[in-house]
């Protein structure tokens, strides 16, 4: 099997974006918790709700790009839920 450098490059720059993206979507959450207190816990519910979801499909794909991107996304919602006391 040949090496596939897009393959490569992309999870270099996963990792090197993860913690940045992680917290930036922290923020976002957090902003809406600000501007939609009720509907909030329903946006946490929602969005951990499809991005397991997304998870699951995501291993089953050839490149490791998108199962980078979804598990980021996920950490990030878990870890806001956990913040509020949100069960998920």
């Amino acid at each position: 099997m040949a090496f596939d450098f897009k393959e490569f490059g992309a999870q270099i720059a996963l990792a090197a974006i993860k913690g940045l993206a992680e917290a930036e979507i922290g923020a976002l959450l957090a902003k809406f918790k600000e501007l939609n207190p009720v509907e909030y816990p329903d946006l946490i519910k929602g969005m951990h709700s499809n991005f397991t979801l997304l998870a699951k499909l995501a291993t089953q794909t050839k490149t490791k790009i998108d199962d980078g991107i979804v598990d980021f996304v996920l950490k990030a919602v878990d870890a806001a839920a956990l913040a509020d006391n949100i069960p998920v």
